[in-house]
């Protein structure tokens, strides 16, 4: 009788050989340019693709006026988000 150790090393063989994917790493400079290699994959490519994004202000930003004043650009992405989060966690924190 295999171990409980045994079971997981083979359980986790098994599975890593059935989801064997490939994968690609691309690299857009607009959503137009995503969209335009998402469509060329066509219907059968497109329902087996996951796109994912790492958004660093790059495909997001908004156009900034002045880029010497920080206060007069919109940034969207993550560094952001990250920014807001932490104001409204100390805000959650300075009401208790």
């Amino acid at each position: 009788m295999p171990t409980f150790k045994q079971l997981i090393l083979i359980s986790t063989l098994v599975f890593t050989t059935l989801v064997n994917a490939k994968s690609k790493f691309k690299t857009a400079k607009s959503f137009a340019e995503l969209q335009q290699v998402v469509e060329n994959l066509g219907k059968k490519g497109q329902k087996r693709t996951l796109v994912v994004m790492d958004d660093d202000d790059t495909l997001t930003m908004m156009s900034c006026p002045n880029q010497n004043d920080a206060a007069s650009c919109q940034y969207l992405g993550g560094p952001a988000w990250l920014a807001g989060s932490r104001h409204c966690w100390q805000q959650l924190h300075t009401i208790e």
